[in-house]
Parts: structure tokens; sequence; C-alpha cells
């Protein structure tokens, strides 16, 4: 098992200092304590993450704090997994680089343009002069249904 541990549901109001605390009942060394903040409003998004010393003091925490009450909401505890990709790609930041700085031998990345799906319609459709204002398309006329 390791040290680090996710703590989801845990109240706006919290703070590192009251989650490390709390964490640190019963003798256990907390070594790091991160909670996750919205970038545009700089408001806690009610998870973090919490580096025990050990795996045993991890494993105790996880047994001691989840579903325990803290600022009226049950903390979920479990041990935290690797993030996944989500999509874009990741650059592994090494210790000592700001989090937004890439590695000065990272590639640029290159962008490709996005291609638009044509319908069949645009397909049989002629194209279009820029230069010559645009033609109304004809009215389709009424369904009508046969009648036995």
């Amino acid at each position: 098992m390791g040290t680090r541990l996710y703590v989801g549901n845990l109240p706006f109001s919290a703070d590192e200092q009251q989650v490390r605390e709390l964490f640190a009942q019963n003798g256990r060394t907390v070594t790091e304590v991160k909670l996750v903040t919205d970038r545009d409003t700089g408001r806690l998004r009610g998870f973090g993450f919490v580096e025990m010393g050990t795996s045993e003091e991890a494993d105790a925490a996880i047994r001691a704090m989840n579903g325990h009450d803290f600022g009226g909401r049950a903390l979920t505890v479990n041990e935290a997994k690797a993030r996944t990709s989500r999509g874009k790609a990741k650059v592994a930041i090494t210790e000592g680089e700001p989090a937004d700085a890439a590695p000065a031998d990272a590639a640029p990345a290159e962008t490709k343009p996005r291609r638009r799906s044509t319908t069949k319609a645009e397909a049989a459709e002629p194209a279009v002069d820029a230069d010559q204002p645009a033609a109304k398309k004809p009215a389709r006329p009424p369904k009508t249904t046969a009648k036995e």
C-alpha cells in the first residue's frame, strides 16, 4: 500500500492545517497535505491528498478516517490512484521545475485543424462563390399521404 491518500467530501471551509491535525491524531505522521482548489475562483473543490509517513500509518488513517464526520460531512478516504490521462499529452515534471514549465527538450505540441464531417446534402450542393450573394433554397413541397 502507498502512503498517499485521497480525501474526498471535505467541507469547503477546511484548510490544510485542519486536515493535517485531523490525520495526525493518534501519533500518525503526516508529511504533506495538498487541498485542490478551483483555478478560477480559488475556492476549495472538496477533495485533496494527504501523504502519510509510512504505509502502516496510511492504512490506519484509512480505517480511522473513512466515514469520519468532519465539518458536518462524512469523509471518503482511500489510497490515491495514479492520475489517468484525460486526452491531452502530459509531460513529466521533475522536482525543482515550476509546474507549468515543460522540459527544455520537449518538442512543441502540434495542432491539427479539426475536420468537420459533411452531410449528404452539403456534398450534393455545388460550391458557392464568396463574391456571389447566397441563393435561396426552393421550398419543399408539402408531404402528401396516400389514403387507402
